[in-house]
């Protein structure tokens, strides 16, 4: 499993030339001002820190006596004297091998004397070893460190004892398991006064990781890196193919599973290098720019960028990175921009950082105030002492060869026409062969046929687990996609098309450096080709192409050896594309184990850049079974009888048809990527981010280095459903009814029969009805039983009354269910004691603190309702970060739901779309969720917070991560649980069961010491007494239950909640509908009493008196016997919990601030504002940097002015407050003499106004991305706009004076957006949502008010200017809105 974090970096070079001690301190000055950024565990190891600065050849020359020219390969080493010995050996061994010199060997000089006992334990030697360079080049050192650390791993010596931080002759790195503060005290050097440099890159790491290490602590040899690689794992693949291209094969392969994705980065870049590369390009290279869709970028950047792209694809995800390499120092960010990244530049130096004010700079002293932007790179030259902007080094880029002309050389475009030639002999028997059934036609592909669009369904996924059915089965079903959740963000390929791109190259790689290319060059907009498409490429004699035919007669293990025979074959007779083949008439191998074996074949080859797959399949045909094929390594797929199928089940026009089948699979697959947190096919492919479930380990080990999660079907089990013969073709996974083929959870069956139970008082039958539903094996738990031990009597268990309260009705919106059901379930559950969760839709505030209110209030990513009276009305605030049913997806609710009470509670307009956006805006990293943790808790400081994660493999990991960051509950959420609406897709296959997650999540929480401190909560079909004591043996201290509570409103399991249309009023805002509901709480109230009660017999029969005790007691689980289904459960172990709870919220400061004087403030102070809160109004002013989230969540009783800069999340959540930030008087002094200059000077950061609802915030100044998202009602006020402005927002209104860039309004379906002087709108308004309307007299008041009031404020010299000259000045400003709010404005 791949180590990965998330963290606060910065850097800081003198433009002077200078080389000072000073600027060292000053590095540890940045990284403590950047302490809350990073993690510590429970003993207060910090979760790791570093810098990377010259190697100060003074220094070691007046310390060591060395001079000349020499290097510093700095190492760990181990403390044990026999393997550090041996580690040794074998340095000293490659030294002599490579004909160098070692110089001398210093044990650095440490005081460990503090280091906490984590820390000690796993402390390593550090050790330099001093080479000389005399007349030795760069890239001897390369072989050097490389040769030594295969040496090591030959030896199995951990790379977490043995270790090399930075072999160079410029640079050289500290680092280690450390705090901030602990840096300089453990490395003495680092106190010398001798010890100088010119520049320093600091890092302060926050892992997800349950083991921080000393190795994983950044800085790395180039690098310091924010954000996470999503697509790491087929990075390193790409990588490692390359060896067959290098100049230096033999230091292959340079990246491995072991390291963490930034250390994999550092390594690829490191051979880009060492390839002659220059920084400047290698890293444009790596983290290339959303080019694909940007009309004003030059052709010839867009060529660099197009050639580029068949060497090199990108690593992808969120990504700020500081290079250097001891020459010149990068700064950039990934191609979404989603890190923050700021820099001022005074006379002497640039100080970059993830915040402004990191040193207190002096405000007069602030020549440049600015940030990085998406892609874009500022280069500090510190030989030259000169700083270049992006425009500058592309221009360079770019021109430096010529790369339109290679390309229109060899650049062939086939055209996407359908000539289909079918050649399918037996069509019947073919589509029997590959499971294609009536169900999956109605329920799936016909929306992609006939709308170009996914499916969409709701209610759970109840068909039984896949490795539960015995029936034959497609080979797709036996993966779960991966999501992005916590530490990365899920994208939004709808609202954010601009930055994803699913062009597909196809050519012969046969050099790694710019040259003319030597085969054609084929593109496609689409990996999905039309059949004119695959005609042309298949046919292209330069490629040679090779058929390889998946059809085997033996055993299907047989046929995996055999095909690993052929694909190197054909590799070996010169081929450049190889065609995996599925027509045939008898057994075929899975089109995507063979695509997975072929790739890593080639990988291991060396091959993979010269040699192309395709895929012509006969299984794939939904945009899912395309994206698994991707995910393992297709470059290509033809689904040549996916559109044989669609002509023979459709009416269309078969032209038509295809079209849409092709857009809708392109939309579905942009999502699929989205959800991972990838923008770009080419990253994608090969990425392998599915989790296999239900396969036994022989199987998974062909796509996983990771052991079988379930255990599973065997290859022989494969074999024999091959051979079946059983038609499925009437099979339907998809309706709730039982068959042959497969048992449903929430049967009508088992709906009827448990109500009738319930409605009789029927405790006896209940438990029939339950035990019935137990033994249809539906879920893994089900293949559980309960060892019987010495029983207790009933009288000697927890109470029914006190189980109940460890139940709770799961998250469901205000909006997805109508206001009496959502009354309903929040009165039941209050009068038993026990607690609902309101969802992400808020609540009317008529009910906070009456039997109706929801004691658990939801903060989702569309911050619908989240004002300072929701917050402080809760006894918990839930920050829901994935769902089970649909994790990395956002939400529609569409107008036609928004009555007058859903847009009073979502301070929106009635008859306005109302979007939920897939991310939460403010939380793109671990260190972001502990921010909006902080503000939470500042808020609310009663309130206990807790995390709602889906269920993963890791989700352990990040759930510790999420108790650092302060959560106090973790909720895990399995895949099947229920939601209103999600595609279909999702449904089936993204998630896994519960139970994992589960048991993972309080596996890790033990291991850090943590698990007596936090509550963990379970969710998804949970029905039964049985589920709870399951649930509570795997470790859940809660129980949420969220389609049963709808079952005993009346539900009928019709799986129709996403059209509006429930015939029992529960899922619907039809009026008439709703009239059907009865608003009586009592069936749910009898419900969860005899669920309460079930457990509460169970117990007694386990002889254990309360579900505290139930807790990791795995040895009272044993699998059901038989077990047909190869179940195993290899990683479940006994893991009490021997601790008494304590769940305690923090102690938090005070925060005084005197109404009379000006108050100083630095970044420190973060969410300020709300703690000021009171019955009276009053105004604070206050002076420097303020901290992240400054006036979050303050109501109208608080106005900040605050003279200086300010930092991301400005405003979050305003619930009435009025910020206003104005620039000090330096910048003053300059706008006078150019009113415009303001417009250029950045006062703040990104994501201001986040889901306000209320108030003001005027700013004196440009700012950055993703300004006033999800506003609905705040007035706002800025000088300029980075990309991605007024995104989801439904009211309020913004006033922008400086110049806005792309995707203007994306998602915005109210409020009101007055641009001044606004150039490129075509080219920058999202016009899927806005225009440009003629402003009305009422819209010339708003402008004038607003104008008015900032004059008063801040006396601007600009807005001034425009005041005086109103009539005029007021045709120099554009309306932006939607078209359904101007018409419900007039």
């Amino acid at each position: 499993m791949f180590d990965h974090s998330n963290c606060g970096i910065g850097a800081i070079a003198n433009l002077d030339g200078t080389y000072s001690h000073n600027i060292i301190e000053q590095g540890m000055t940045l990284l403590k001002a950047l302490s809350h950024r990073g993690g510590t565990s429970k003993d207060g190891t910090g979760d790791g820190c570093g810098i990377l600065l010259q190697i100060p050849k003074t220094f070691y020359g007046k310390k060591h006596g060395i001079n000349g020219d020499f290097a510093v390969m700095m190492t760990f080493l181990p403390k044990g004297e026999n393997d550090r010995q041996l580690a040794k050996d074998h340095i000293y061994e490659t030294i002599k091998e490579l004909k160098l010199q070692l110089i001398k060997e210093i044990v650095v000089p440490v005081d460990a004397s503090f280091l906490t006992p984590t820390a000690t334990q796993t402390e390593p030697v550090p050790t330099q070893f001093i080479i000389d360079m005399t007349n030795q080049a760069e890239t001897v050192l390369y072989k050097l460190h490389r040769f030594i650390e295969q040496k090591w791993k030959e030896e199995e010596l951990s790379d977490r004892t043995c270790y090399i931080l930075s072999c160079s002759s410029q640079t050289i790195v500290y680092k280690g398991l450390l705090r901030p503060d602990e840096l300089p005290r453990y490395y003495l050097d680092l106190q010398d006064e001798r010890f100088t440099s010119n520049f320093c890159i600091v890092h302060q790491r926050f892992s997800t990781n349950t083991k921080p290490s000393w190795n994983l602590a950044q800085p790395f040899r180039y690098l310091a890196h924010n954000g996470e690689i999503n697509t790491v794992s087929g990075n390193i693949n790409w990588s490692n193919a390359r060896a067959g291209l290098s100049a230096y094969p033999e230091v292959f392969p340079i990246c491995n599973e072991k390291h963490s994705d930034s250390a994999n980065l550092d390594r690829t870049l490191e051979a880009l290098l060492h390839e002659n590369f220059t920084l400047e390009d290698a890293v444009t290279r790596l983290l290339p720019k959303a080019y694909e869709h940007d009309a004003r970028l030059s052709d010839d950047l867009k060529a660099y960028y197009e050639y580029c792209g068949l060497k090199q694809e990108a690593w992808d995800g969120p990504a700020g990175v500081i290079v250097c390499d001891g020459h010149k120092l990068i700064a950039t960010l990934d191609r979404n921009g989603l890190r923050p990244f700021r820099y001022v530049q005074t006379e002497n130096q640039i100080v970059l950082a993830s915040e402004i004010g990191v040193l207190n700079t002096p405000l007069e002293e602030i020549k440049v105030a600015s940030r990085i932007q998406a892609s874009e790179i500022l280069c500090v030259d510190l030989d030259e002492q000169t700083v270049t902007t992006d425009a500058d080094i592309k221009a360079v880029l770019s021109t430096q060869k010529p790369y339109r002309e290679w390309l229109n050389e060899r650049l062939i475009k086939p055209i996407a026409t359908h000539s289909e030639q079918f050649l399918t002999e037996d069509f019947e028997h073919t589509a029997k062969k590959y499971f294609y059934t009536n169900a999956e036609y109605m329920q799936e592909l016909k929306s992609l046929v006939e709308n170009g669009k996914e499916a969409i369904g709701s209610f759970p996924y109840t068909a039984a687990l896949n490795m539960l059915q015995a029936r034959p089965q497609l080979f797709f079903d036996f993966f779960k996609q991966n999501f992005a959740q916590v530490t990365n963000p899920p994208l939004d390929s709808i609202r954010e098309k601009s930055v994803f791109s699913l062009t597909t190259t196809v050519t012969s790689v046969t050099s790694l450096h710019d040259e003319r290319l030597d085969y054609p060059v084929y593109e496609f907009s689409t990996p999905l080709l039309t059949g004119d498409q695959w005609m042309a490429l298949s046919e292209e004699e330069a490629f040679d192409p090779r058929f390889i035919f998946l059809e085997y007669e033996s055993t299907l293990k047989e046929a995996v050896d055999q095909l690993r025979h052929d694909v190197k074959k054909a590799v070996l007779a010169g081929s450049r594309l190889l065609i995996l083949e599925q027509e045939a008439e008898g057994k075929t191998i899975p089109s995507l184990m063979a695509t997975a074996i072929a790739h890593e074949v080639l990988v291991e080859m060396g091959k993979r850049l010269e040699v192309r797959l395709a895929v012509c399949c006969a299984d794939a045909r939904l945009p899912i079974h395309h994206a698994m094929l991707l995910a393992y390594g297709a470059d290509i797929i033809y689904p040549y009888f996916c559109y044989e199928y669609i002509q023979h089940q459709t009416k269309l026009f078969a032209d038509e048809a295809y079209d849409n089948y092709i857009a809708g699979c392109n939309q579905a697959l942009l999502k699929l990527m989205a959800k991972m947190g990838v923008a770009t096919v080419d990253s994608y492919r090969g990425s392998k981010v599915f989790e296999v479930v239900g396969l036994d380990q022989e199987v998974t080990a062909l796509f996983t280095n990771q052991p079988s999660l379930f255990g599973g079907k065997t290859f022989e089990d494969l074999d024999a459903m091959m051979e079946d013969g059983v038609d499925i073709s009437k099979a339907n996974e998809y309706q709730n009814m039982d068959s042959v083929f497969m048992n449903h959870a929430y049967s009508k069956s088992f709906i009827k029969e448990l109500k009738a139970t319930i409605q009789a008082n029927d405790y006896e039958a209940f438990k029939s009805v339950m035990e019935a539903e137990r033994g249809r094996l539906i879920n893994v738990r089900d293949c559980l039983s309960l060892k019987a031990t010495e029983p207790l009597s009933l009288e000697e268990v927890q109470s029914t009354e006190e189980i109940v309260r460890h139940f709770v009705a799961s998250a469901m919106s205000y909006g997805a269910l109508s206001v009496e059901a959502h009354r309903t379930i929040a009165r039941a559950m209050n009068e038993l004691g026990a607690a609902s969760n309101s969802g992400e839709g808020g609540e009317l505030v008529e009910r906070f603190g009456t039997i109706t209110a929801s004691k658990v209030k939801q903060v989702a990513s569309g911050r619908f309702g989240v004002t300072y009276d929701y917050l402080k009305s809760a006894q918990e605030i839930q920050i829901k970060m994935a769902q089970g049913a649909k994790p990395g997806e956002g939400g529609h609710l569409p107008k036609s739901k928004v009555d007058e009470h859903i847009a009073r509670v979502r301070y929106a307009k009635q008859g306005v779309d109302l979007i939920s956006p897939p991310p939460h805006h403010d939380i793109y990293s671990i260190e972001d969720l502990a921010q909006l943790i902080d503000d939470l808790q500042t808020t609310n400081p009663s309130a206990l917070i807790s995390v709602k994660l889906a269920s993963l493999p890791n989700v352990g990991t990040i759930a510790n991560g999420v108790v650092k960051a302060g959560a106090k509950k973790v909720v895990i959420s399995g895949f099947n649980g229920g939601t209103g609406a999600s595609p279909k897709s999702s449904l089936k296959y993204t998630g896994l069961p519960w139970e994992y997650g589960l048991f993972q999540t309080h596996k890790s929480l033990l291991e850090n010491d943590v698990r007596h401190e936090t509550w963990i909560q379970v969710d998804g079909q949970i029905k039964s007494g049985y589920d709870v004591v399951l649930g509570a043996i795997l470790g859940a201290d809660e129980f949420g239950f969220g389609t049963m509570c709808l079952v005993m409103l009346e539900c009928i399991g019709c799986k129709q909640c996403h059209t509006g249309k429930c015939p029992a009023g529960i899922t619907t805002q039809d009026q008439k509908l709703r009239q059907r509901l009865k608003e009586d709480p009592t069936m749910l109230k009898t419900y969860f009493t005899f669920v309460a009660q079930q457990v509460r017999e169970l117990m007694a029969l386990l002889g254990v008196r309360s579900l505290a005790e139930l807790r990791g007691r795995t040895d009272l689980l044993e699998l059901v016997s038989p077990n047909p289904y190869h179940l195993t459960l290899d990683w479940l172990e006994v893991l009490p919990v021997n601790q008494p709870m304590r769940v305690e919220n923090p102690a938090l400061q005070p925060v005084h601030l005197n109404e009379s004087e000006v108050n100083v403030i630095d970044t420190q102070l973060r969410t300020l504002g709300v703690q000021l809160v009171s019955d009276s109004a009053r105004t604070f002013q206050t002076y420097g940097y303020a901290g992240q989230s400054f006036g979050a969540f303050m109501n109208e009783s608080v106005k900040l002015i605050h003279t200086g800069y300010a930092n991301d999340y400005v405003g979050k959540g305003l619930s009435g407050g009025q910020i206003v930030i104005k620039a000090d008087e330096t910048t003053r002094e300059k706008s006078i003499e150019d009113p415009n200059y303001t417009n250029h000077h950045l006062i703040a950061g990104n994501t201001i106004l986040y889901g306000a609802t209320s108030g003001s915030c005027y700013l004196e100044g440009r700012v950055g991305e993703r300004f006033a998202v999800r506003n609905s009602g705040a007035i706002a006020l800025n000088h300029g706009m980075g990309v991605h402005a007024c995104e989801y927002m439904t009211g309020g209104v913004v006033v922008s004076l400086g110049s806005v860039q792309a995707n203007v309004g994306a998602g915005m379906t109210g409020g009101l957006l007055f641009l001044y002087q606004a150039k490129y709108l075509d080219e920058k308004l999202n016009q899927s949502y806005v225009q440009v309307f003629e402003m009305k007299d009422r819209h010339r008041e708003i402008l004038k008010d607003i104008l008015t009031d900032y004059v008063k404020q801040t006396d601007n010299p600009l807005a001034t200017k425009i005041l005086k000259n109103f009539d005029d000045e007021v045709h120099q400003f554009t309306l932006v809105t939607s078209a359904d709010y101007y018409q419900l404005e007039l």
